[in-house]
């Protein structure tokens, strides 16, 4: 094979392999076969081999966009509060550069810690155009916001047994606070898990595949068996058909032949013996034929109330996963995940029948404080208690989910800004009464509320966008406050 296609074409293709192993174990292996294939100088690669790498490749790229799609995500969050500072003209340029590039990634994770780079430039720059104190402030607020972000993506993976303490890992260096020289750092391994993680669960499904292939082999072997069974029996049948017609035209002969009656009542006996030893073999070779079949009949209709059973069990698996991808592990609510899908959802009603629409992002006050004076076993407390007060104190119509971090975004159908407001400044001030305390100890809890209503032309993006502002206007006027936008 190799004095066909060159000795170069050999090398490229050697180099090639190597370039993509430890992407995932599926496709390693594949490859491994390929290389030993060229090595071997066999005269034509298996078509099964072709085909199997092809599909590993084609995972591995739908993983990568679904990792570089949760990336642009945390990237759009960055960046939507940098265009809330007040940036230098070259920075806005910059900005809308960075943006543009993040949209033109499709997949290509390994373009991501560059770009990333250039929005923590940015940044930068940001807070050198304010005071110290000031750009202190903004940059530890940044990068809370950021951390709460990776957390939230982190929150939406289920990991596995072999990287659950990785998973651990990494949540609790976020919570512990990041800081500027470290971002690239925890930027790469937070990558570095997710694609492990997904070739986990691809290798897992694999597996289950792999089993569901042989076991449909073993249905194909019973129906090609059966095939056979058939025209066996069928054979057997002519046979028989054969054997029996010879005698009767035997018998025909001998009447028309024999002088003697006793000579034709024995030749008569011994055609009428053919017959009955015929039609006896028949029904042996059949009452055989039927025994195998119904043994094999049987064995397979186990096979399938076991296969039944498998796919069940995956259906139910898939259905969990789907659940917990969509809801927030210590809350309850649903996540961020759930709350794009309920606003996609809730933007195409507002366009279509033009009800009110009212969007609210609330935030816990000082939250950072509460982590670092009590610990996160407290801060988990706190904003597991919020959340059953914003979902108690909210209508059944109404959609809470947690956001991100100390975040939470309130959907309010068919309501005015106004209505939300008022109904937000009462779950303010429940807040701020509620008896919080962690081990006897009481703590004082408040939080600003950014409300906004929808208007014709809004998308997911620019409705949280205008919600966020409100938020941050909010937090400006001293917190533990309401601001309609």
């Amino acid at each position: 094979m190799m004095e066909g296609m060159g000795e170069s074409l050999f090398n490229i293709l050697r180099i090639t392999c190597r370039g993509l192993e430890g992407q995932s174990a599926s496709l390693d292996n594949s490859l491994s076969q390929l290389r030993t294939q060229l090595m071997n100088d066999e005269e034509a690669v298996p078509d099964e081999l072709v085909k199997k790498i092809e599909q590993d490749i084609h995972v591995l790229q739908l993983e990568r966009r679904e990792n570089s799609q949760d990336f642009v995500e945390v990237s759009s969050t960055w960046m939507r509060h940098l265009n809330n500072a007040e940036l230098a003209e070259p920075q806005k340029k910059q900005l809308a550069a960075v943006g543009s590039a993040f949209k033109d990634i499709d997949g290509s994770i390994y373009k991501l810690p560059a770009k990333f780079k250039l929005l923590l430039d940015i940044q930068l720059a940001a807070n050198r155009l304010v005071d110290p104190a000031e750009a202190a402030d903004n940059t530890e607020l940044a990068l809370k916001k950021i951390a709460a972000e990776f957390i939230q993506l982190l929150a939406q993976i289920t990991p596995s047994k072999e990287l659950l303490s990785k998973h651990k890992v990494l949540v609790s260096q976020l919570e512990e606070g990041l800081k500027l020289e470290s971002l690239p750092g925890v930027i790469s391994k937070i990558t570095s898990f997710i694609e492990a993680e997904r070739a986990v669960k691809s290798e897992d499904f694999s597996s289950y595949l792999k089993g569901l292939n042989g076991q449909l082999s073993e249905v194909q072997g019973f129906i090609s068996k059966t095939k056979t069974i058939d025209s066996a029996s069928a054979k057997a049948r002519h046979a028989a058909d054969e054997t029996i017609r010879d005698s009767v035209s035997n018998i025909r002969n001998s009447v028309v032949n024999s002088s003697e009656i006793e000579e034709l009542q024995e030749a008569l006996s011994e055609q009428l013996n053919y017959i009955v030893g015929a039609v006896d073999s028949l029904k042996q070779e059949e009452k055989k034929r039927d025994d195998n079949l119904l043994a094999s009949y049987n064995a397979m209709q186990q096979r399938i109330e076991v296969m039944e059973q498998e796919a069940d069990k995956v259906q139910e698996f898939i259905e969990e996963e789907r659940k917990q991808a969509r809801k927030d592990a210590l809350t309850g609510l649903p996540n961020r995940t759930a709350y794009n899908e309920i606003m996609a959802h809730q933007i195409e009603q507002f366009s279509r029948y033009k009800k009110p629409l009212t969007l609210v992002v609330c935030d816990l006050d000082n939250f950072k404080r509460v982590n670092d004076s009590y610990g996160h076993l407290a801060g988990d407390k706190v904003l597991s208690l919020v959340a059953k007060i914003l979902a108690k104190s909210t209508r059944n119509a109404d959609l809470v989910t947690r956001y991100g971090g100390e975040e939470f975004a309130v959907v309010l159908p068919s309501t005015k800004a106004e209505q939300a407001g008022e109904a937000m400044d009462k779950i303010r001030r429940i807040i701020c009464k509620s008896p919080f305390n962690y081990r006897g100890d009481p703590i004082a809890i408040s939080m600003s509320f950014g409300v906004c209503e929808a208007i014709e032309g809004d998308s997911i993006e620019s409705l949280f966008a205008r919600a966020d502002i409100a938020l941050y206007k909010a937090k400006g006027t001293g917190r533990n406050n309401v601001c309609i936008g």
